[in-house]
């Protein structure tokens, strides 16, 4: 076969049924790692490595709450991939498309009519990801004593969501859409451009000054913890100097200062 003929070949692809098939494939695959790992949380005592660092009492707790995790995460993932499928296979976003240019009205234009598509696909999102952040908040999370959320801040926290994703998300996706149209046939190169320069942006943006209103950043009172997280990133070869180290109620920020960058890069340490 030439390569004349690979259009033609290609054209003849259904590439839905491959879509919806690997897709099928992926989710089963992952759910049997899944399923492998939830078999270990049912283990009484904790491995030789671990029974130094901790009691089985605090283990059984935490496989506890860890099988509860898993159980609820299994369900939603597989609840939520089921309803992706769903919708491609019946062509949802071809419809919504549509019917966000019957919104936008007769002077429509590519940047309205996705910026409506994007809203309507968001609402969705949302509809349907709510109900299972709720449950995993007041109920798998409340359960295990995890859950510092009330009712109210909840909802604040998602109009914040919601808000901060039309304002930035909005502008960028017409930068994208700009990009595609001025780009002509090397439009994706200066795509990639543009969402590499967009995701270091972010890595400043997001901990400076999005998730302080999210989260109430303290820094770190624990000399002891300090040292030993010190250590380790001296220990890992870590060149970068660690300046600044905040507590989050049970996850550590750490903030690493570039020494030839204005940008800072983010870590999370489970405690």
């Amino acid at each position: 076969m030439g390569l004349e003929a690979l259009p033609h070949w290609f054209s003849n692809v259904p590439w839905l049924h491959v879509y919806l098939g690997f897709s099928v494939s992926v989710e089963c695959f992952e759910q049997y790692l899944n399923a492998r790992q939830l078999r270990r949380y049912d283990e009484a005592k904790p491995p030789e490595k671990l029974a130094h660092l901790v009691t089985e009492e605090e283990y059984a707790k935490t496989n506890a709450y860890n099988k509860d995790k898993m159980r609820f995460g299994i369900f939603s993932s597989l609840f939520q991939t089921s309803i992706s499928l769903l919708s491609t296979a019946c062509f949802l976003g071809p419809f919504l498309w549509r019917l966000a240019g019957n919104l936008v009205g007769k002077n429509s234009n590519e940047y309205s009519q996705s910026l409506a598509d994007l809203a309507l696909s968001a609402v969705i999102g949302e509809c349907i990801s709510t109900p299972f952040q709720l449950y995993a908040d007041f109920v798998v999370e409340e359960k295990h004593g995890f859950n510092k959320k009330t009712l109210g801040i909840f909802v604040k926290d998602k109009l914040l969501s919601l808000g901060l994703t039309g304002l930035i998300g909005g502008p960028l996706a017409c930068a994208a859409i700009w990009l595609i149209k001025w780009g002509g046939k090397s439009f994706y190169l200066w795509l990639w451009g543009f969402s590499v320069a967009t995701t270091i942006a972010l890595m400043f943006v997001y901990p400076n000054f999005i998730a302080p209103l999210f989260n109430k950043f303290e820094p770190l009172k624990d000399e002891e913890l300090r040292g030993k997280i010190c250590e380790l990133v001296r220990h890992e070869n870590i060149k970068n100097p660690l300046s600044l180290l905040f507590s989050l109620s049970f996850v550590f920020l750490l903030f690493v200062l570039l020494s030839l960058s204005p940008l800072c890069s983010f870590s999370s340490f489970s405690s």
